[in-house]
């Protein structure tokens, strides 16, 4: 179940869901459209019985997230819209980091190759 609750978005999986598609309900919600929407997923709330499996379906998963070019088929994850979303997002995770949040996975600005954008068609306010 997905909740708009007033920018603080929380989708809720209970211990009897299908986790397959939870999962791929999350991601959807946390990174399609690069979570740039107004009800983009910004909470997970886990029944206890499948925390752990299901957070470690769930890194795995954004772990192998294929970034880059928004227009590719193949892109999973496009840019933020400009730098200043970009550094909004960076500054999430290091207001939940000094808040005590445990970080699983990503965390910084991914760099290299077609996130560079050399040679692609990628705005230049993408990763730099």
């Amino acid at each position: 179940m997905s909740l708009e609750l007033g920018g603080k978005n929380a989708q809720i999986v209970m211990d009897d869901a299908d986790l397959g598609l939870a999962l791929e309900g999350v991601l959807w919600g946390a990174f399609g459209t690069t979570g740039q929407r107004c009800t983009a997923t910004s909470r997970l709330i886990l029944h206890e019985k499948i925390h752990g499996k299901f957070l470690e379906m769930l890194v795995e998963r954004v772990s192998k997230l294929r970034l880059g070019d928004g227009l590719l088929p193949s892109t999973e994850v496009g840019p933020c819209i400009n730098e200043g979303q970009q550094e909004t997002v960076a500054g999430y995770v290091r207001v939940g980091l000094e808040q005590g949040a445990k970080l699983l996975t990503g965390g910084t600005i991914p760099k290299g190759g077609a996130l560079d954008g050399a040679g692609s068609t990628l705005p230049r306010s993408f990763p730099k």
